[in-house]
């Protein structure tokens, strides 16, 4: 089965650990097929870094991944005069994935402008997705 690969805005200027784990997948299987091999330094980086990601790794899909992002950075996802969600929300939002409004609102600040109710459509779509 090929491996498809799943385009992301432009507009992302920061990935979550989810994201992260799914580029370096990518870099270390494109080495393999390329017979690129690392310095031993670089290699053992790349597997602790590799490593941790794949621990807190919540959304193993791809497509999964890029629905939440898609759906969050909609303008009319959260019709509320406290605006949409930025790229560092959207991001903490994953990489975090609070259980509640009240958490949320604490692990991330910038959150307290929305009403509780929306933030709890922001997790029950995390929610959509999270393994």
């Amino acid at each position: 089965m090929q491996d498809e690969q799943v385009e992301y805005s432009d507009e992302i200027t920061r990935l979550s650990i989810a994201e992260a784990h799914n580029v370096l997948v990518h870099v270390r299987d494109s080495r393999r097929a390329d017979e690129k091999e690392l310095s031993q330094q670089q290699s053992v980086n790349f597997e602790k870094c590799l490593t941790y990601c794949e621990r807190f790794d919540r959304y193993h899909s791809k497509e999964a991944l890029a629905k939440i992002r898609s759906e969050l950075m909609r303008d009319d996802f959260i019709m509320s005069e406290a605006g949409p969600l930025t790229d560092l929300e959207i991001t903490l939002l994953i990489n975090l994935s609070p259980d509640n409004p009240e958490e949320a609102t604490a692990l991330i600040k910038s959150l307290a402008r929305y009403h509780p109710d929306e933030v709890e459509k922001m997790l029950m779509e995390l929610a959509k997705y999270h393994e």
